[in-house]
């Protein structure tokens, strides 16, 4: 898979969708205060839809997300942090952790 930037996987419980969202609402807009992480993200997302096309993941706060509902989960909201960071070293490894770190 192509790397897209950083991304939030979001299931929730169908009964709990309106807290799901201020949950996702209060992340990405955190996040969208970290020093560079929306510029990053659109340089990324640039060069996959140049080679790949239009991504299918929702945007909240310049933020790329994957918001479903899961009944299975067993509790009500769960949020994965996605960063392309399998070859990263210095300073992109650091930015990457402070992201990682930032979303929780």
């Amino acid at each position: 898979m192509a790397p897209k930037g950083f991304f939030l996987i979001m299931r929730y419980h169908a009964g709990s969708a309106p807290p799901a969202k201020v949950l996702i609402d209060a992340v990405t807009a955190r996040l969208a205060r970290l020093p560079d992480l929306v510029e990053f993200n659109s340089m990324q997302i640039s060069l996959f839809e140049r080679h790949f096309g239009k991504t299918d993941f929702q945007m909240i706060n310049g933020i790329l997300c994957i918001i479903l509902a899961d009944d299975t989960l067993s509790l009500p909201t769960s949020i994965v942090t996605e960063y392309p960071d399998e070859t990263i070293y210095g300073r992109a490894f650091i930015a990457g952790h402070a992201i990682q770190s930032n979303s929780y």
